[in-house]
């Protein structure tokens, strides 16, 4: 008897802590099957030109742009093919790192300088605004209204879609 006991205690825990999970709601679902233009982006910090990197990648149609950049010098701009079902690689990391997109935080909240920022944002031919976020990490703190591992879902979409991004980053670096 105690065994169901237990084991009823334990089911009841791993429910309350998977609603307590960030779960996309149903619109962002619906949306996001419906993807046709996707940006993924990092700001890095302050520190000096030559070892600062930032970097853009927009999807869009069968192609990739990217741009890598020190300060608004561009040092990359270029447009590759995209790999085949990009925007299913794209959704299904979306969903498999549970990225969801919060209400905005207000600037307030953020109370450090000197960070990196990670974003991202999808659009989708019914919505004109669509969807996107960013995180501010800083501090050993992050600041956003993006829910999930958004830094494992780069991590992995980069290695995709543009598997030599830190080559190309680094021959910037002369």
């Amino acid at each position: 008897m105690k065994y169901i006991v237990t084991i009823a205690a334990v089911l009841i825990v791993l429910l309350a802590l998977q609603a307590c999970v960030s779960k996309m709601s149903k619109k962002q679902q619906m949306e996001m099957k419906k993807m046709n233009h996707f940006e993924l982006g990092f700001t890095d910090s302050s520190v000096p030109p030559p070892f600062h990197r930032s970097y853009e990648i927009t999807v869009s149609g069968d192609t990739i742009h990217l741009i890598v950049n020190s300060y608004g010098d561009i040092l990359v701009d270029t447009t590759l093919n995209a790999p085949p079902m990009v925007f299913d690689t794209i959704q299904n990391l979306l969903l498999n790192h549970r990225i969801v997109f919060k209400k905005k935080i207000s600037k307030k909240e953020v109370s450090c300088t000197g960070g990196t920022t990670k974003y991202i944002a999808y659009r989708t031919p019914n919505l004109e605004e669509g969807m996107d976020g960013s995180i501010y990490y800083c501090g050993g703190k992050e600041y956003g209204n993006i829910g999930g591992d958004l830094s494992l879902f780069m991590k992995e979409l980069e290695e995709r879609i543009i598997p030599d991004l830190r080559g190309i980053i680094n021959e910037t670096r002369g």
